[in-house]
């Protein structure tokens, strides 16, 4: 490590050509910065430009290898730094005289008495499903899948639209918009009637 001013912030640098001392008490004497016009140059001739960080503690530019990158996203990712840790393998001893010294495990925490404990605010969520079931604010899978058959059932029931209140049995709730019944055709000639001489009228009645 190039720096060795320790945990100072780098804010106090800031305004200073150098950003801390070394070793030997030497000043670290800042890189020089790229402006935006370098940055975009390097960004089209180097594909790499993007692996390329940079060290304040060894006060130079590193570029990340194929490793750090999968170390760097397997930390992301909460797993081992390590690729060949096995987090679920078996610790087996050396030998027998090793079995008694270790018979706890390494880290053994004092039980909370909330595990031994029955819970308060599950006693109270149970007592309180257990009001809404006597209420019948709340149904069992079985009473819905009850009620959904009775409503297709009344679903499938047919009524007569036109027929008059008093004689028609039953009526869903919720009766649709009222619509007309439809007109009967005017009869025909065939439809015609054509009366006995004894029931027209005489030529008194017509007067």
């Amino acid at each position: 490590m190039l720096i060795r001013t320790g945990n100072v912030p780098a804010e106090w640098y800031k305004l200073h050509d150098h950003q801390g001392y070394s070793v030997k008490g030497q000043k670290v004497i800042k890189p020089k910065e790229q402006d935006e016009l370098e940055k975009f140059v390097e960004r089209q001739g180097n594909k790499d430009w993007w692996k390329k960080i940079h060290d304040f503690a060894n006060n130079k530019d590193v570029t990340l290898t194929k490793g750090d990158l999968e170390l760097l996203q397997r930390l992301r990712k909460g797993q081992f730094a390590d690729t060949e840790i096995d987090p679920f393998e078996v610790f087996e001893f050396a030998d027998d005289h090793n079995k008694d010294i270790f018979q706890h495990p390494f880290g053994d925490p004092q039980e909370p008495k909330r595990r031994f404990v029955p819970s308060k605010w599950e006693r109270l969520k149970v007592s309180k499903f257990i009001h809404a079931l006597k209420k019948g604010w709340m149904k069992t899978l079985a009473e819905k899948k009850l009620e959904e058959e009775q409503k297709e059932k009344e679903n499938e029931r047919i009524w007569d639209v036109w027929e008059d209140d008093t004689i028609v049995a039953w009526r869903p709730r919720k009766m649709p918009k009222p619509i007309t019944a439809p007109k009967r055709e005017l009869p025909t000639h065939a439809e015609s009637v054509n009366p006995a001489e004894e029931y027209l009228f005489d030529e008194q009645e017509k007067e």
